[in-house]
């Protein structure tokens, strides 16, 4: 594909969306772990760790792995299955196959294996 001047460009993917931040607490209240307890040992402070699980920051690929670690989960729990996206007009889960969840999902693996380049 020529990507020219009247290309679209590809929308952002936003890892904020009921996702990440939420499974990384609900990760976190299953293991009854207190917020400062998990940001002392995946080395972030508690107030940048209670933003991303409220969904006003993302985390870095490098956060969620230092989170993982710490709550003895795989990146890849952070992030829904592949083609699962969260259906707006019900409520639920809908199976949607998409670039955007697949990138997601390319992203989690990146994470997980420490092939992920961190800035």
């Amino acid at each position: 594909m020529t990507i020219g001047p009247h290309t679209p460009m590809p929308q952002p993917i936003v890892l904020t969306e009921r996702g990440v931040g939420a499974r990384i607490r609900e990760a976190r209240n299953r293991r009854r772990f207190r917020q400062v307890d998990v940001a002392d040992l995946a080395f972030i402070h508690p107030a940048r760790l209670s933003a991303i699980e409220t969904a006003k920051a993302s985390p870095t690929a490098r956060e969620m792995s230092l989170l993982a670690q710490a709550l003895g989960v795989s990146p890849r729990d952070f992030f829904p299955p592949v083609g699962v996206r969260p259906n707006r007009s019900h409520g639920g889960m809908g199976r949607t196959a998409s670039a955007a969840s697949c990138s997601v999902q390319a992203a989690a693996a990146a994470v997980s294996t420490g092939k992920a380049v961190f800035a």
